[in-house]
């Protein structure tokens, strides 16, 4: 077998991997992230579902996709291409255009862009516009509601952000997008090794935690202080766990570069629980330190089921597709690595 027969077995096997890993009989809800804005996430739901081949399933946005033009960037966008016997959420204008093709089911509690959602079902394929709330809360009810009305899996096209869909514990798979717009190769390479360490943080199973508020946790007490934020509470905080003398200190938001500073003192005496690893928002000298500090667990897994890249950048720096996957493949070979270029071919 030689070199391009082994790249095209790798392409279908890891193809393969992403389909079986989404749409396995437990996952209910997937996302779709993109590590950059204009990464390519419509080009890889609109393959993800032709590959899927399952109906009933529902397809969620964080505001509009699909839209001939990004309305922030002006830069043209694919349409979504919708399968038949598919739910998807839009505004009534939208439909007009594909009522000969669609059972409109119901109007919705939501809003975006400040108008009424309606929820619709596909009987044919179609090129769609999809429009969904801008809250991670909102297109969590949405999808729940979506499940309740039939649908068997729900897909939601996100974003990597401090508001990210990826925090939430409802999500059973999720895949980054990944495109030029990042930066240069090494950049998105240290990006995604970042993003890689963050889903090994271990999950504490014995803690039962619903609080909003930083806790401190000594054998099975749990106080919960008056603090919701780290951010500007440090001082606070440390002359708490100095009086306490905690096993553990629970933060449900946000640790970042500025309190981390402050509070190295405190994490050389206790063990951290963290809701997600994606609250951890310090650079990777930080993150190092922290783990040589203490131990550190998570509420809710974060969990990365593949990578899709994609060697064309709409600002109009282009990568090599070979080297691109070939590079971000050898830094992650456990996890399944997908070129969205080579999709036509497999």
């Amino acid at each position: 077998m030689d070199r391009k027969q082994k790249e095209v077995k790798e392409n279908i096997t890891n193809k393969d991997k992403i389909l079986s890993r989404i749409f396995s009989e437990n996952n209910k809800i997937t996302a779709i992230v993109g590590l950059s804005k204009n990464s390519g996430k419509t080009t890889f739901l609109n393959w993800l579902l032709s590959k899927s081949n399952l109906g009933n399933c529902g397809i969620i946005t964080t505001g509009r996709d699909g839209e001939e033009l990004d309305l922030v960037s002006g830069n043209k966008k694919p349409k979504v291409i919708i399968p038949n016997n598919y739910y998807y959420t839009t505004l009534p204008h939208e439909i007009i255009h594909n009522s000969h093709f669609l059972e409109v089911i119901e109007k919705l509690p939501f809003n975006a862009v400040g108008k009424p959602l309606w929820l619709v079902k596909t009987h044919n394929n179609i090129e769609a516009e999809i429009v969904g709330p801008a809250s991670v809360k909102s297109q969590l009810n949405l999808a729940n509601h979506i499940l309740e009305k039939g649908a068997n899996h729900i897909i939601i096209d996100g974003a990597l952000d401090r508001k990210s869909i990826a925090l939430s514990k409802e999500i059973d798979s999720l895949i980054i997008v990944v495109s030029p717009v990042a930066g240069n190769l090494n950049t998105i390479v240290e990006k995604l090794k970042k993003i890689f360490f963050l889903t090994k943080i271990p999950v504490d199973k014995q803690a039962v935690l619903s609080s909003d508020n930083i806790c401190l946790l000594k054998d099975k007490r749990i106080v919960e202080l008056p603090l919701k934020y780290l951010f500007g509470n440090e001082k606070t905080l440390l002359e708490q766990v100095s009086e306490f003398k905690p096993n553990k200190v629970y933060f449900p938001g946000a640790i970042t570069e500025k309190s981390f500073s402050k509070i190295v003192p405190m994490l050389k005496k206790t063990n951290l629980l963290i809701k997600h690893p994606l609250n951890l928002h310090l650079t990777d000298t930080q993150l190092k330190k922290l783990f040589e500090l203490t131990d550190i667990t998570s509420l809710i897994k974060f969990h990365l089921d593949g990578i899709a890249v994609n060697s064309y950048g709409v600002n109009g720096n282009n990568f090599d597709c070979e080297e691109m996957r070939g590079k971000i493949r050898t830094a992650f070979p456990e996890i399944p690595v997908i070129d969205i270029y080579e999709w036509e071919k497999i």
